[in-house]
C-alpha cells in the first residue's frame, strides 16, 4: 500500500530538496516512476512490520504511517550521499523503531479499518476461555 504521495513529501520537506532528488531529468516535475518506486518501496517496509498486527490493506493512511513513510522515502531518495548519525539517518533510525515498537504492540494505530471495511484489531490472535488449567507448576512441583 502508498502510505504517502509526492505532495506529502513536498508539505514535509519543502518543494526544493524533493526536486532536488526526484526530478532526475531537470524538467521542474518530479519524476512520476521515480516517486511511485521510492512510496511503494517504503510502503513494502511498512506493510512488513505492520502486517504482522494489522490486516492489509488499511482503507486509509493513518497519519503516523504516512510520517514514517516519508522520513523511509527521504533517507532512499538521498542514498548514497546521506550522511550516518546525521539528522535524516536519525530520522530513518527512528521511523524503523516505531515500525518495531508497532509490530511488537507497543505502539498502535489510530485508523485501523482494513480496505474491505473490516474492524480490525490489533494483534491478530484470538482469546479463549475456560476452567483454570488442572495441571500447572503448582501441581507437578518442578517436573515440568
Amino acid at each position: 500500500m502508498t502510505y504517502a504521495t509526492l505532495q506529502d513529501l513536498v508539505d514535509r520537506f519543502g518543494t526544493a530538496e524533493v526536486m532536488k532528488f526526484c526530478d532526475r531529468d531537470r524538467d521542474q516535475v518530479a519524476d512520476p516512476d521515480l516517486v511511485a518506486r521510492l512510496l511503494e518501496d517504503a510502503g513494502a517496509i511498512v506493510d512488513g512490520y505492520v502486517g504482522g498486527r494489522y490486516s492489509l490493506p488499511l482503507a486509509e493512511a493513518d497519519p503516523l504511517l504516512k510520517r514514517l513513510v516519508c522520513d523511509l522515502v527521504r533517507a532512499d531518495y538521498h542514498g548514497s550521499s546521506l550522511e550516518s548519525g546525521g539528522p535524516i539517518d536519525a530520522a530513518k533510525r527512528q521511523a524503523l523503531a516505531t515500525l518495531r515498537d508497532i509490530a511488537d504492540g507497543r505502539v498502535e494505530l489510530t485508523r485501523t479499518t482494513s480496505a474491505d471495511g473490516a474492524a480490525v484489531r490489533p494483534g491478530g490472535g484470538g482469546l479463549s476461555a475456560g476452567p483454570a488449567p488442572v495441571f500447572g507448576d503448582h501441581a507437578l512441583g518442578g517436573f515440568v
